[in-house]
């Protein structure tokens, strides 16, 4: 069987085990351990390669959508939509931070279910390895309802 990686616009775009051409595109023929891991391959003058920044680069991809998701505060990274019990998807900043604020204004001690560490974005962040960075039952502090609140400001103005 032949193996082939279709460059689209000198990058990478997929694998096939037919030939494909057309404007912009080419097949060049590889091996079936490089079309098995086409992902950790760059195409570069004419050529494909090992992307020896391949780890970096994932790594760099997961912090960018671990900030994406998340945000930082004194009292750990927060989920900008966490998962509730009943599985459904909340929206922290506008549901959750505006109750936490009315309770602690009004002399109640609420407390922050759960933040997160900061990861270690070489690793996968997959829900198991998330859930060992867990900071749990905090109480809130002002100073928390007002680093939520600039992040809200932020995200309103842009």
């Amino acid at each position: 069987m032949q193996y082939y990686a279709i460059i689209n616009n000198n990058k990478i775009s997929g694998r096939s085990t037919c030939p494909v051409s057309g404007k912009d595109i080419e097949a060049i023929g590889i091996s079936q351990e490089v079309y098995n891991d086409i992902e950790h391959y760059i195409y570069s003058d004419g050529e494909i390669i090992f992307n020896q920044n391949y780890d970096i680069e994932q790594a760099e991809k997961r912090k960018a959508e671990f900030k994406k998701e998340f945000f930082e505060t004194s009292l750990g990274w927060i989920r900008r939509q966490p998962t509730l019990a009943d599985g459904t998807l909340d929206d922290f900043l506008n549901n959750d931070l505006p109750l936490l604020a009315i309770a602690l204004m009004t002399g109640g001690n609420p407390i922050l279910p759960i933040a997160y560490d900061l990861p270690d974005f070489t690793q996968e962040l997959t829900k198991e390895y998330m859930e060992t960075l867990q900071i749990k039952d905090q109480i809130i502090t002002s100073q928390f309802i007002n680093e939520c609140s600039l992040v809200k400001m932020k995200d309103f103005k842009g």
